[in-house]
């Protein structure tokens, strides 16, 4: 079924350039980086003396080539990317150039994902516009490709087609709409079982979608973007030449109700439909580094009890009580409280914890077993005190927040944060959420090291150099030492 009438004499070209590809691949190490690049642009050049220079199939801008080159080179990638961006067709390249080259540890076996029947429907609608396409096997989720002896395993994702399988390409697209703890969730990451044969050099992992917050194309997205931030391409709808301006105003029309759709859709940013609580554009993520460059250390930390599954979770940084400028140097995991009691004991910061001690609750137990060991430089806050908790957050509404990539947790918290929706409240409120734990420890770390102001001095001028930022830093060290 789909088995489209060869002709004779093309097959017999195309047969020779898949050995002469295949050939030179051989020549050299397979997995350099720029060996690979450059076969697939052989691939290319050659599908452009087939089809003609202006065929639709091998239409391609500079940053769509920057994208290839990206998914070729990592063990694992992300192409973040706005509707309507080209993203199928991208994929229907990258699975037959892989079958055609014979790639990785399982020579050639490659394996496509999606939770949509209609983007398995695009896939194969592309992959049918390309000469080296034999036939679709519909019963058997394979797709046939010239000279090729695994066929390619283009399917659904369902109980069905996550297991019993390997391979050395697993492309995962549209995992935008995949919801934590689904049964979609569960298939989907059962299959990524099928890349555990060999070296991660030898493999490739490609998530290919648009984005949403709460999905596990997010979590895929958060993953990546602490280990190999290099690793992630985001194309939003500018930077497609055939996208206009006029098609985006007409849906933001259209859309008037949902603000949030152009946003998610088409601009790659990360919004809730229901409102983000924070502004988005005051979170900026950086590298690991960028805090030594600054000559910042930390000097607060503020820390959320929790479970064994999850782990006490510690946010550390650096805020002097009064400007917008918020510094999350770190993020760090305890499993007993001793291994919190010995942290404060060997660095010099400040911390604030949840639940005061000889109290009822949950979090209590864990203050009382801290006090008892006679921790210096804790506070305890069970937000008690009306109304200190939402200053709080309203600092860090306000502020510009500088955030290490491994602060997995607070980022996570940050951009899923919504409004509370509640006929019985006049003011808009957080939404309260069981996994909000590195937002929690981030507001017990907004308190200051002298116990002074929660708030933002609206009278101090925003936007503080950070020598200045440096300077009060180091005054209130001289104070917390003299008061001590």
């Amino acid at each position: 079924m789909g088995k489209q009438i060869r002709d004779e004499k093309k097959d017999r070209i195309l047969l020779m350039f898949i050995q002469y590809l295949r050939t030179y691949y051989r020549s050299k190490d397979q997995y350099n980086t720029q060996h690979l690049q450059e076969c697939f642009f052989m691939y290319i050049q050659f599908l452009k003396k087939i089809l003609g220079e202006h065929h639709e199939l091998i239409q391609m801008t500079d940053r769509q080539k920057d994208a290839f080159k990206l998914a070729l080179s990592k063990p694992e990638s992300i192409w973040h990317r706005s509707r309507r961006s080209g993203k199928t067709l991208g994929v229907s390249h990258l699975l037959i150039f892989f079958a055609l080259i014979e790639f990785g540890i399982c020579h050639g076996k490659v394996i496509y994902r999606t939770p949509y029947v209609n983007q398995l429907k695009g896939i194969k609608q592309w992959l049918k516009q390309n000469p080296f396409f034999i036939s679709v096997r519909k019963q058997e989720y394979e797709v046939d490709i010239l000279g090729c002896k695994f066929p390619l395993d283009v399917a659904c994702i369902s109980d069905a087609t996550s297991s019993g399988l390997e391979c050395s390409v697993l492309i995962e697209d549209e995992y935008q709409d995949i919801d934590h703890d689904s049964e979609l969730e569960t298939w989907a990451r059962d299959t990524r079982a099928f890349l555990l044969k060999g070296e991660l050099f030898k493999k490739r992992h490609i998530h290919i979608s648009t984005g949403r917050v709460n999905t596990m194309f997010e979590a895929d997205y958060q993953a990546l973007l602490e280990y190999d931030p290099d690793a992630i391409d985001i194309m939003p709808w500018w930077e497609c030449d055939w996208i206009t301006q006029d098609q985006i105003d007409k849906d933001k029309r259209a859309n008037f109700d949902a603000v949030y759709w152009i946003e998610e859709q088409y601009e790659c940013r990360w919004v809730n439909a229901s409102g983000q609580f924070f502004h988005q554009d005051n979170l900026h993520i950086v590298q690991n580094n960028y805090f030594d460059e600054l000559g910042l250390s930390a000097t607060l930390g503020g820390l959320d009890w929790n479970g064994e599954e999850t782990g006490h979770i510690m946010l550390i940084g650096c805020w002097d009580g009064y400007s917008d400028q918020l510094y999350l140097i770190d993020e760090l995991r305890f499993d007993k409280v001793s291994e919190v009691d010995e942290y404060i004991r060997s660095h010099n910061i400040n911390v604030e914890v949840e639940g005061k001690p000889k109290q009822m609750g949950y979090n209590a137990g864990f203050s009382d077993h801290l006090r008892d060991l006679h921790t210096q430089n804790v506070t305890y806050q069970n937000w008690g005190e009306e109304g200190v908790k939402d200053q709080r957050l309203s600092i860090l509404q306000r502020c510009q927040v500088y955030v290490s990539q491994k602060c997995r947790w607070f980022i996570k918290n940050f951009r899923e944060a919504t409004f509370k929706k509640d006929d019985k409240d006049t003011l808009p409120k957080l939404k309260k959420l069981n996994n909000q734990h590195g937002l929690d420890a981030c507001l017990h770390m907004l308190h200051t090291s002298n116990g002074f102001s929660t708030f933002i001095d609206q009278n101090y001028p925003s936007g503080n150099s950070l020598s200045e930022i440096l300077e009060r830093q180091e005054l209130d060290n001289e104070y917390n030492t003299l008061f001590q």
